[in-house]
């Protein structure tokens, strides 16, 4: 596989090209990270229309570890942050949330199962059904289920996500055909693949037939959960679709609803493969800050401990003031998929405030004006007014208007550069090189 490039635009004149890795790849920590008590408070957040939110840390300053602040030296260059600060706020979410995940594996293997060129019996779809093996003895494989636009004659764009009751529910009839509304992705051009999350992690405490008991069992020493599990689950996902020739590397959009939404924030963090990153309702932990004054958005996840590492799931019993001392907030998470394109798609739904959200997209904005991009274009929140905790659902409101911002984003090099030459949106290109 080839080394993808991400090319930016304010970049081009200075010859500046950001070299992008092949997946998640990190080893255990580099980092001697101090325990959250030694850490000093942030300031409170006493105004949520502040355009400083006092209290967030700034991604583009490296944590000062001799005195354990978060008020580093300044990053200055987009090479900076290539080789310093990304690297850094990457091992400090796994760290003091997700916990550590392997490195990509080198023996993963697809092998096509079936495959139905009719598979809704009128016409439109291709079901590829793929499973992977990978990683080591004991390792679950994957089914992939691979839907594919039968009038699209060109390698297609396509959605990754993970589906909580099985690949087939998604599908029209299925018990989950409504949150996923496949036949209309499919008819926009859009390729779909999915897997079970209990593929790569059971959703309950115990991890049975999971990939983390045998990654331990192997010698990995990482401490990581069901979301770290199932980021790692959409990378495996991608490994196999960069070698389908029914589809483009270029244009490879990870979504998910809620808990998934999490897994596929966190994906995009670490996997540059991901072109856009598009989270449903992502709630606490996912696009809602966890720092205090701003209403309930970090309280539900003590419902699902096995969702993050223990320690973090205890600043919330102890102490929900010890979340302040955490050297960052869901700002970093978003700000690691800069400079490529994130749409998160949000509404009220549990405590979620369009304040808290907001402020996370400020706060993560700085990494696309370093970098060279708008973040006003590339780095997007679109807020449903309508959107409670009686209606936490994915709508097919919801899916056009991820589709609708990817139709804009996506589109191929010719129209790409008139638009750039007509002085419209300048559009993130990746391409690949032999």
């Amino acid at each position: 596989m080839g080394q993808s490039r991400c090319a930016l635009c304010s970049a081009l004149a200075a010859g500046l090209l950001l070299a992008k890795g092949t997946g998640v790849a990190l080893a255990l920590s580099q980092y001697d990270w101090p325990a959250v008590s030694e850490l000093d408070p942030m300031p409170a957040i006493t105004n949520t229309q502040h355009p400083d939110y006092p209290g967030f840390p700034d991604p583009l300053r490296l944590f000062d570890f001799e005195n354990t602040s978060v008020n580093g030296a300044p990053v200055e260059t987009a090479q900076q942050w290539v080789n310093e600060r990304r690297p850094q706020i990457a091992d400090m979410i796994q760290h003091y949330v997700y916990g550590f995940v392997p490195a990509a594996p080198t023996n993963l293997t697809s092998t096509v199962l079936s495959e139905d060129s009719d598979a809704f019996g009128d016409g439109t779809t291709t079901r590829r059904v793929v499973r992977l093996d990978y990683g080591p003895a004991g390792t679950k494989p994957a089914t992939v289920n691979l839907y594919l636009p039968n009038h699209v004659t060109t390698p297609a764009a396509v959605v990754v996500s993970l589906n909580r009751d099985g690949n087939a529910a998604i599908e029209p009839g299925g018990s989950r055909a409504d949150r996923w509304h496949l036949g209309n992705t499919i008819a926009r051009g859009y390729a779909v693949a999915t897997a079970h999350t209990s593929d790569f992690a059971s959703d309950n405490n115990s991890f049975p037939n999971a990939i983390i008991d045998p990654y331990a069992a192997d010698g990995f020493e990482g401490d990581w959960k069901a979301i770290g599990a199932w980021a790692y689950g959409i990378s495996r996902i991608v490994d196999y679709l960069d070698t389908d020739a029914a589809i483009n590397p270029d244009w490879t959009i990870a979504t998910g609803f809620s808990r998934r939404a999490k897994a596929a924030m966190f994906a995009a963090a670490m996997d540059e493969r991901i072109d856009m990153v598009a989270p449903h309702q992502s709630g606490a932990v996912g696009a809602h800050p966890t720092r205090s004054g701003w209403g309930n958005g970090t309280g539900y996840r003590n419902q699902f401990t096995h969702w993050f590492l223990d320690e973090f799931n205890t600043l919330s019993r102890s102490d929900p003031d010890e979340h302040d001392q955490l050297p960052f907030d869901q700002h970093f998470l978003v700000a690691m998929a800069a400079p490529r394109l994130v749409y998160l798609s949000e509404g009220q739904a549990f405590g979620a405030n369009e304040a808290g959200v907001q402020a996370v997209v400020d706060g993560a904005a700085p990494a696309w004006e370093l970098l060279g991009r708008d973040p006003s274009e590339n780095l997007v929140l679109a807020w449903d007014p309508e959107a409670s905790d009686s209606n936490h659902l994915f709508t097919l409101d919801h899916w056009n208007g991820i589709l609708d911002y990817a139709d804009v984003a996506l589109i191929p090099e010719p129209a790409s550069l008139a638009l750039l030459a007509a002085g419209g949106l300048l559009l993130l290109r990746r391409r690949r090189t032999s």
